[in-house]
């Protein structure tokens, strides 16, 4: 009798019960071993991980032929859905009998990515678990996609050569990878063509009934479809007739969703993609801004990064795996086991991280002044305005006599103002925008939009302020985000130094960040007890949970109150940027383009107007606006709140001006010059010990600047190199109090020096 009879109190007949991983955990080892050698014998691997994982969800095991998947090894759990229902290259499906044993080693190979034995012994966060997983997807769509050039119905794995891995992870492991493995663009662009070959004049006709606006086409060099501009309107009126297009924020844009659905029905991860919708098949850009933006990042080389690579790498070597417990997977195990990133990376473009570029500091400070008067003189009306808005829409969920209740941050104008937002107008949707809609957008914004520049106005200041990242904003809490919790408009709290409480970060999954408290200056705290005050109102009128974030968003087509994401956070940016009208120059190409500021760009403002205000004069009115009357105690406060690595990075930047200035006014700048001569003149940082370049560098102060020549080497090598030599301590950027009399009697100044370890 076997051990599962003889147990058959104790345990349910394994034909009627589907076990769990957790489930088998929970039993004694003779009871899980027998439950176990039952899967083997049934064809299975004898492995709980394997044969039924706790990450297969909704009743699904090994052998279903959909898997819903929840990865993740801690609290947060990331979906994906995998169907395995996929013709291949003799018109067979995956699940046909005949090719079980393909199915079964591309199965395998799924579950081995998230196998805790042959990934250090635990599971990973979800971020980490699902990219895992779907790369072991793209690299089995890879083969799908070219079913035809690798006959896996035939011959299983047994085409995969070296020159098609090393192909495959060279080219096609890049981002996005709509792109570089799916081939989306040109896919969808001959999709159209050939759809649309039998769309007629009549066809055209009745599309522009629906959209007078079918035939305002962009430019060819604004497009990123291969398509002419008759494919292109035969392309909109295919898209017309069977209903694929809907109405965003007054815009008309398609959905993506039935292309992707045609395009990669058989494959495992194609039909989940969400690529970027192209410009030319929609009305417009939901969003669009005045002029386009210069680059906020400089732009990195083509290619896909080491880092992306090895990982990859990773995932195939699992293979190796899957042909030694499914020998028939005819899997050549030793030529993967020779696949090396080392003999890759030669056959690539290397994509080097791109730096973000700096604005100019008049730029930021500007915008700061301007964004500072438009809240002052517009806050109160524009949030009153919308919060009656978002009432009158929602009058059927909440009681009429609450549209009329007094709000606590502006009661006197109540009445006033809920006539005004009754009668006035809310949005100006894109297609009826006037040629001067950007005129009246400054002159006499509607509603939608003057909210927009509040929010953007607000971003900016708290943004610039708190060198925070933008996630870590928009993780704030109303209920604890200012430490202590009293109105800074008081006249009894003006000598309370208050803190701003985040979930911080780089520590931690995005469900466990550590707390941290930071000190901000009196006016950040007076913002964000204005952002807390409406986050109140629009609790207490039943318009947004308690449990909401403090900063949120009113969307333009339904007035219904969301959590603020980054691309809302952007938007608000961008439209204060058009209010305020930051500068606009010309690009290398000719085209104007207008500064667009970003939360990572403002984050480096407090340290780079102090690191280069022998340059740039703003330095007193930085110390006047934060409160600090001492240069020594702005610099305390930039160490406080910017990150060590951005301060190094600003700290490069700032010496490398120097370094390459003939007037600059940093003391010990010899320093510098000297060790770059001795590790750029050698190719190579580690040609000397950190001892010597020390010594280099204190005999270099002495110097004459003449003979430390550094023209010969490029702004990027130069800068890259110091921030090597900031990082690992062998230099530091740091401000001195130097005194001086004058006709003003004894005053106080900072002076930077370069200090050597």
């Amino acid at each position: 009798m076997s051990l599962i009879k003889k147990m058959g109190q104790v345990l349910p007949n394994d034909q009627e019960k589907k076990w769990t991983e957790d489930e088998l955990s929970k039993l004694r080892y003779p009871e899980r071993i027998a439950i176990l050698d039952k899967f083997k014998a049934e064809g299975g691997f004898g492995d709980p991980q394997i044969d039924c994982p706790d990450w297969l969800v909704n009743g699904c095991n090994f052998d279903s032929p959909v898997w819903f998947c929840s990865l993740g090894g801690g609290d947060r759990k990331i979906s994906i859905k995998v169907d395995f229902n996929v013709r291949l290259e003799d018109g067979s499906s995956l699940l046909d009998f005949q090719n079980s044993e393909l199915l079964r080693s591309i199965k395998l190979f799924l579950c081995l990515q998230i196998h805790t034995r042959y990934n250090g012994g635990c599971r990973k966060v979800a971020d980490v678990e699902v990219d895992t997983f779907k790369w072991a997807l793209k690299f089995i769509d890879n083969l799908l996609l070219n079913v035809d050039e690798f006959k896996i119905a035939e011959v299983n794995f047994g085409l995969l050569t070296r020159g098609a891995v090393l192909e495959y992870l060279a080219g096609k492991t890049g981002y996005p990878s709509s792109t570089c493995l799916y081939e989306y663009p040109s896919r969808l662009a001959n999709f159209l063509r050939n759809e649309t070959k039998s769309i007629s004049a009549e066809d055209i006709a009745d599309a522009r009934s629906l959209w007078p606006e079918i035939d305002e086409l962009p430019a060819v060099s604004d497009r990123s479809l291969d398509l002419d501009d008759e494919e292109l309107l035969k392309a909109r009126t295919y898209i017309v007739k069977r209903g694929w297009y809907s109405k965003q924020y007054g815009a008309i844009k398609y959905n993506s969703r039935p292309f992707l659905e045609c395009l990669y029905e058989n494959t495992l991860m194609g039909k989940e993609l969400v690529p970027k919708t192209f410009s030319e098949l929609n009305e417009s850009i939901v969003h669009k801004t005045e002029y386009p933006a210069v680059p906020v990042r400089n732009p990195p080389a083509i290619g896909v990064s080491e880092k992306i690579l090895s990982r990859n790498i990773r995932v195939l070597k699992k293979l190796v795996l899957v042909q030694h417990m499914i020998p028939t997977a005819s899997v050549d195990a030793g030529m993967l086991a020779r696949i090396k990133l080392k003999g890759i990376v030669p056959l690539i473009d290397k994509k080097e991280k791109g730096r973000y570029r700096t604005l100019p500091g008049t730029v930021v400070f500007d915008l700061i002044r301007d964004s500072y008067e438009y809240i002052v003189k517009n806050k109160q009306s524009v949030m009153v305005n919308a919060v009656l808005w978002c009432l009158s829409n929602h009058r059927s969920e909440i009681k009429a006599s609450q549209a009329h209740r007094a709000m606590r941050f502006k009661s006197s104008l109540e009445n006033r103002l809920h006539a005004r937002a009754a009668t006035g107008q809310w949005l100006t949707t894109y297609s009826m925008r006037p040629d001067n809609y950007f005129d009246l957008f400054r002159a006499k914004p509607v509603l939608y939009d003057a909210y927009r520049v509040l929010m953007g106005s607000y971003f900016c200041l708290i943004g610039a302020l708190t060198a925070r990242r933008q996630d870590e904003l928009l993780g704030l809490q109303e209920q604890n985000c200012l430490y202590p919790n009293k109105d800074p408009n008081l006249l009894e709290n003006k000598k309370i130094n208050y803190q701003m409480t985040f979930k911080a970060g780089k520590t931690g999954n995005s469900k466990s960040r550590k707390a941290v408290r930071v000190p901000i200056p009196m006016m950040v705290a007076r913002l964000l007890w204005d952002l807390k005050e409406i986050h109140r109102e629009l609790v207490r009128f039943e318009l947004v949970s308690k449990a909401a974030p403090l900063l949120l968003y009113i969307q333009p087509d339904n007035l219904v109150v969301k959590p603020m994401d980054a691309t809302l956070y952007n938007n608000c940016l961008s439209a204060v940027c058009d209010y305020a009208e930051t500068p606009v120059i010309k690009l290398e190409d000719g085209v104007e383009a207008r500064f667009y500021v970003r939360q990572h760009q403002l984050r480096r403002f407090f340290a780079l107007v102090f690191f280069h205000s022998s340059g740039f004069k703003a330095l007193d009115s930085l110390r006047a606006f934060l409160g600090h009357s001492d240069p020594l105690h702005l610099y305390t406060y930039i160490l406080e709140v910017i990150p060590g690595s951005m301060l190094d990075t600003v700290k490069a930047d700032s010496l490398t001006d120097a370094v390459f200035s003939e007037s600059a006014t940093v003391e010990n700048l010899n320093a510098v010059r000297g060790i770059l001569c001795q590790t750029l003149g050698v190719q190579g940082i580690f040609a000397k010990s950190p001892r010597e370049l020390s010594k280099i560098a204190k005999q270099s102060m002495s110097t004459d600047y003449s003979a430390l020549d550094i023209s010969q080497f490029s702004y990027d090598e130069v800068q890259s190199n110091i921030e090597l030599f900031l990082r690992s301590k062998l230099i530091d950027l740091q401000p001195e109090r130097i005194s001086f009399s004058c006709d003003k009697g004894s005053l106080n100044d900072i002076h930077l020096v370069v200090k050597v370890a």
